[in-house]
């Protein structure tokens, strides 16, 4: 029974079809600093993180309650590598904001970009 804990996050198989690739953004952790913590005069934030890729939906982790929250949220995307893909992957970046959640509503405290470049720079091997 302990090692159940232990499964694989994504339990289901992708089947990707010729020319497609599995895109994955994943968050991790966050550190708010003390200056930041004051500001949100929280000592202990509820906050997630929103983002949306390419042509997708946004996407939210869930809220997470502390000044270093650990949100483990992992996006796939199947994508299919075309010319503008490539060109999205080339010259754009997703948007990252961290929200803070305050009961049922939320507000943009912070916001910053992931680069999409260093995907094409640093490619995987299958």
């Amino acid at each position: 029974m302990a090692n159940e804990d232990s499964v694989d996050e994504f339990a289901e198989t992708i089947h990707l079809e010729r020319g497609q690739k599995l895109l994955e953004i994943h968050m991790g952790t966050a550190t708010l600093s003390p200056v930041a913590l004051e500001t949100l005069n929280d000592s202990k934030p509820s906050t997630f993180f929103t983002h949306a890729f390419y042509v997708f939906e946004l996407q939210s982790t869930p809220v997470v309650r502390g000044a270093q929250p650990a949100y483990c949220f992992t996006s796939q995307y199947v994508v299919k590598m075309d010319d503008l893909l490539l060109q999205y992957l080339h010259s754009g970046s997703v948007t990252v904001d961290l929200q803070l959640a305050r009961g049922l509503y939320f507000q943009t405290v912070a916001a910053g970009q992931l680069r999409l470049a260093q995907l094409l720079e640093n490619p995987r091997a299958p």
